[in-house]
């Protein structure tokens, strides 16, 4: 759980600290969220805190901006795409259970850089990516996706974000 000013925050909170600091309150905001769906995710209780972090991000989305919801395993692929969705949605386009057999960090965030770069975009973006960090592969690399030009697309944009804590 992230931590603002010593006091425990939501996800709504911390979303209206960070739009407050930037000065983006107003603006429509695209978001890209991450999620891991590999075996490791239904190791302490981590699936249910990535939907309960998913489901508060929801709560606190306003009409106009965008969500892309990638989800990954062993591969990554857009399972939403559009206006700020219902939390009922947004969770309904999750699997029930995590069940993939790799972690292909790689691949998402290969399909996160293209939903930012997705025509329409909003000035304002955010990539929140929700994993446990357990990287499984296959031994031959297929997860080395990045090119030397999506390198330097990932050099343009910064990033800030609290990870699941593990346990």
């Amino acid at each position: 759980m992230a931590v603002v000013g010593g006091l425990p925050a939501t996800a709504e909170e911390n979303l209206d600290a960070i739009a407050a600091t930037l000065g983006i309150e107003d603006q429509a905001t695209d978001y890209i969220l991450i999620v891991d769906t590999s075996l490791s995710m239904q190791e302490e209780g981590r699936w249910g805190r990535a939907r309960d972090a998913l489901s508060g991000l929801a709560d606190s989305l306003t009409p106009d901006d965008h969500v892309t919801l990638i989800t990954f395993d062993d591969g990554a692929q857009t399972v939403f795409a559009g206006d700020a969705p219902s939390t009922n949605t947004l969770l309904g386009a999750l699997p029930d259970e995590p069940t993939g057999t790799q972690t292909d960090i790689g691949a998402a965030i290969d399909e996160g850089v293209d939903a930012l770069n997705r025509d329409g975009a909003s000035e304002v973006a955010a990539l929140v990516l929700l994993t446990d960090g357990e990287q499984l592969t296959l031994p031959d690399g297929t997860t080395l996706r990045y090119t030397t030009e999506r390198s330097r697309m990932l050099e343009m944009i910064n990033s800030t974000g609290p990870a699941l804590p593990q346990g």
